[in-house]
């Protein structure tokens, strides 16, 4: 979230309302995967019970259960809306770039853009059963796309409130008393 709200300051100024409705998008992708998440532990210790003392009939309906009785059993909330988050603060994040803007370079919002594809693969192959196109959005956003973000992103924002905080100082110093 604190990711989410840093970048919606930072681009807002090049796009107002579609850095405001995408900021929408990814608080309501993490507010569904804690959500689902919480739902999900909730009922671990009554699942684990039945499946351990339970016969083969228990236990192939807790298998079947756990998928179906998550919140979020496809990602869509999870991956898919934070895919479209994603996308959108890519596409701002080009203009800005386009315009010469001192916020994010072209090549972060072009992996941004790469993330975006690979989020939104998640949901369409769960709910396609598209076996080989998750195990690739998977791995390849997992161990790849998302670690390189997150990387560039953090370090990114590093940066500007760093830079940001010497300006302030600076005219804080220059102002007489």
């Amino acid at each position: 979230i604190p990711v989410i709200t840093a970048l919606s300051d930072l681009l807002q100024r090049t796009n107002a309302g579609l850095v405001r409705w995408a900021t929408v998008l990814g608080y309501i992708a993490c507010a569904g995967g804690l959500m689902s998440r919480v739902s999900q532990y909730s009922y671990l210790p009554l699942r684990a019970r039945i499946y351990l003392e339970g016969d083969e009939l228990a236990q192939a309906a807790v298998k079947y259960l756990w998928v179906e009785t998550l919140l979020d059993p496809y990602y869509w909330i999870r991956y898919g809306v934070f895919g479209l988050w994603l996308l959108f603060i890519a596409v701002v994040a080009l203009q800005a770039a386009r315009r010469n803007e001192k916020t994010l370079p072209a090549g972060w919002a072009y992996l941004s853009l790469v993330g975006a594809v690979l989020h939104l693969a998640i949901p369409i192959s769960r709910s396609g059963d598209i076996v080989w196109l998750h195990s690739l959005a998977g791995g390849l956003g997992g161990f790849l796309v998302a670690p390189l973000w997150g990387i560039w992103t953090g370090r990114r924002l590093s940066l500007l409130a760093r830079t940001g905080l010497e300006r302030e100082e600076g005219a804080r110093s220059a102002k007489p008393a």
